[in-house]
């Protein structure tokens, strides 16, 4: 098994639990109808019809009204020391999410991660979307960017829409109650906690 150099992490479910960054902005801006629509959207047809949609009722919100109610999202247990634990041995980390970059960058900064991948918004309102069977692409242009190969890189995710990713890896680490139909992972390591999955990651590999 190749030495481990990068660990990508989805973020909903994964280093977060309980609500998703949308469902706690729905709540707070009053736009439950419209989120629960994107969390049941499977095709990119509909992710982006749905994304468009909830861009229109939030983007217009500064990031820190939004942000502000991010802090009621549970992270992970021992997120921050597994991140931790994987800067120590030398391991880079980025979080790749279907979720908007302005959300997720202000869970890397909380963190300490190092980087993001996720779904842009420019100034005019163009979208540069991410969706699970993107994720392994975009995943695979970071890893050589930052000089890694993808048979040294790691994913954690915790659901259908990350096995792409998970299946493009060297090591691919399954949080979910049961691994989708057709993929085995590398650990299947149901709701265990970050640290658990850094220290399996450090030392059984």
């Amino acid at each position: 098994m190749s030495a481990l150099r990068l660990v990508a992490f989805d973020l909903d479910g994964t280093l977060t639990r309980g609500l998703t960054c949308l469902e706690a902005l729905a709540q707070r801006f009053d736009v439950v109808d419209q989120v629960a629509r994107w969390e049941q959207a499977r095709s990119e047809a509909e992710i982006t019809a749905v994304r468009q949609g909830v861009w229109h009722l939030l983007g217009a919100r500064a990031i820190e009204d939004q942000a502000g109610h991010f802090r009621g999202i549970s992270l992970a247990p021992g997120a921050a020391e597994g991140i931790r634990l994987l800067h120590q041995a030398g391991v880079q980390t980025v979080i790749v999410s279907l979720a908007f970059e302005i959300h997720v960058r202000w869970f890397a900064r909380l963190l300490g991660i190092d980087h993001v991948i996720a779904t842009e918004v420019s100034n005019s309102g163009t979208f540069q979307h991410v969706f699970p069977s993107t994720k392994p692409t975009l995943l695979a242009g970071h890893a050589a960017t930052v000089g890694v190969d993808l048979s040294e890189t790691a994913a954690v995710g915790d659901s259908f829409g990350d096995v792409p990713m998970l299946a493009a890896v060297g090591t691919s680490v399954y949080l979910g109650s049961a691994p989708p139909e057709g993929f085995t992972a590398t650990w299947h390591l149901p709701h265990a906690g970050i640290d658990a999955v850094a220290d399996r990651l450090l030392n059984n590999r």
